[in-house]
């Protein structure tokens, strides 16, 4: 039986659907690992143009003097909020703001807990898809189509 045509043509026709559905998975993880390749090269480009502009950030260094003078800027400052503006967040005449700014620091460690489960989970997924695709493939390779060792 294992010679007939007909054998031949039900054995193709179970492993066209398997190989559709394992290409069809190859080409998702393809995607993802273009996307993957073009987010890290911008990245790298960025680097190197930092690096790049090094020289030019560290003419721009803060000395001593400059320093002295932040402090003193600074001691001047904390001086008249401590003489001439409110001390707490009822009487503050921007009550309404620090709400809102309240709120959009909550939405966005949100968001950044919400993006960094996304990330986790992807790529568990994307492993997961790996590894079965593996182990797919190792069986086909080791096993005929009824799970009988070859010889």
């Amino acid at each position: 039986m294992p010679d007939s045509p007909d054998y031949r043509l039900y054995l193709e026709s179970k492993f066209e659907g398997l190989t559709k559905h394992m290409n069809a998975q190859f080409e998702i993880v393809h995607d993802n690992l273009d996307t993957i390749k073009e987010q890290t090269t911008k990245t790298n480009n960025r680097v190197t143009h930092l690096e790049d502009q090094k020289s030019e950030y560290l003419k721009t260094r803060v000395d001593k003097d400059m320093l002295k003078e932040i402090r003193d800027d600074l001691v001047e400052l904390e001086r008249e909020v401590h003489e001439e503006l409110p001390h707490t967040v009822d009487a503050c005449p921007q009550k309404n703001v620090i709400q809102e700014i309240r709120d959009k620091m909550i939405t966005t460690q949100a968001l950044k807990i919400s993006t960094r489960n996304t990330i986790i989970i992807t790529g568990v997924i994307i492993g997961a898809i790996y590894s079965i695709t593996m182990l797919v493939l190792k069986i086909l390779e080791n096993h005929d189509l009824f799970g009988t060792p070859t010889i």
